[in-house]
């Protein structure tokens, strides 16, 4: 399970720094061992505690399955995790290699996020074509700009490595779990079911995948808040692996193992966080820096803060920029300084 990030000292001048390093680390090991420190973190809102995360969808859901807490997604967080599962066999499908160019930003324009959402959006709509932008970035009532720079950002960057997912511990009994809410209207649901049908049109050999997506969907629409559904969002060996539930279709199953139960065992979530390389212009000179985010943490509070029983876990968009080291182990004044930003506060 990653470690508990407060907001409040992310944006503290002196502890800050360290503890944007800790965020990083929980996000992706590797990009952590690569940076030089922590410039920018760009947060859909700034609740009081963050966790790092590859997937923050399946991550916060998991916090549900063996806690007693409650669960609120976004329609934007559930297509999210579809856009991330379904990326790799998309870019095969395309079967077209284009060089993207490195997005060069002065500082004050990489402070300027929506600056930032239109340059991800437009090097995107670039790269997949009109077109594919539109059917791979679809606008819901309850999207921001925040979740579209992130679904932009998923589409166009490298995956982040791929960590095994956290033990999920004992299943907690559903009738002392929190409640479950889905933020969007009931015609959301519909457009990205339309949305996955017109997929399903475009790249054939995605419909399996696809299928199992569709079916998700519409057992969500027909649900609603019925506890049935809720009840059956993961199912797990005694191992705490993963065996099935509706949760496990945003899992890659191409990387699943069968286990001497011969039940599927997923070793590795989907990875909903990726990273672009930038060059960023501090006014002393060009650094190199990396841009790493997607869907890639959720919230969740301490144990006995507040009424914990009411304490909701929701997913969270956004994406952080990290000097890259530099060969001679010089290291910039810039990563002294963090600004942190929730954009919907």
């Amino acid at each position: 399970m990653g470690a508990l990030i407060s907001t409040t000292i992310l944006k503290d001048g002196m502890s800050g720094p360290q503890y944007a390093d800790i965020f990083l680390k929980n996000i992706s090991p590797y990009d952590y061992a690569q940076s030089d420190g922590i410039t920018n973190i760009d947060i859909f809102f700034l609740p009081p505690r963050i966790v790092g995360s590859q997937n923050g969808f399946i991550s916060a859901a998991a916090e549900v399955f063996d806690t007693n807490r409650a669960l609120v997604i976004r329609v934007d967080d559930i297509w999210l995790a579809i856009l991330a599962l379904l990326k790799p066999d998309i870019y095969k499908a395309l079967d077209r290699e284009v060089d993207m160019e490195i997005p060069k930003f002065t500082r004050e324009q990489l402070n300027d996020w929506p600056l930032v959402v239109r340059c991800l959006c437009e090097m995107a709509k670039s790269r997949f074509g009109p077109e594919d932008y539109d059917l791979l970035m679809p606008k819901f009532s309850t999207t921001t700009e925040t979740h579209s720079g992130a679904a932009a950002l998923i589409l166009l960057g490298s995956d982040c490595p791929a960590q095994a997912h956290r033990k999920l511990e004992k299943r907690l009994h559903p009738d002392y779990r929190g409640a479950m809410a889905v933020n969007g209207a009931r015609t959301d649901l519909e457009k990205m079911r339309n949305s996955i049908l017109r997929l399903s049109t475009r790249f054939p050999k995605l419909e399996h995948t696809l299928f199992r997506l569709d079916n998700f969907v519409d057992r969500l629409l027909r649900a609603g808040f019925q506890k049935e559904f809720w009840d059956q969002m993961l199912e797990t060996d005694e191992q705490g692996r993963v065996t099935g539930g509706w949760l496990s279709v945003f899992f890659d199953r191409r990387k699943a193992t069968v286990s001497t139960q011969a039940k599927l065992y997923f070793g590795t979530l989907t990875s909903a966080v990726a990273t672009i390389p930038l060059e960023v212009d501090f006014g002393e000179g060009t650094w190199y820096c990396t841009m790493v985010g997607g869907l890639f943490a959720h919230t969740r509070d301490e144990p006995g803060v507040g009424n914990y029983e009411s304490i909701a876990v929701e997913p969270l968009p956004g994406w952080l920029v990290y000097l890259d080291k530099d060969p001679e182990g010089s290291k910039s004044n810039e990563a002294t300084t963090v600004e942190v930003k929730g954009h919907y506060d």
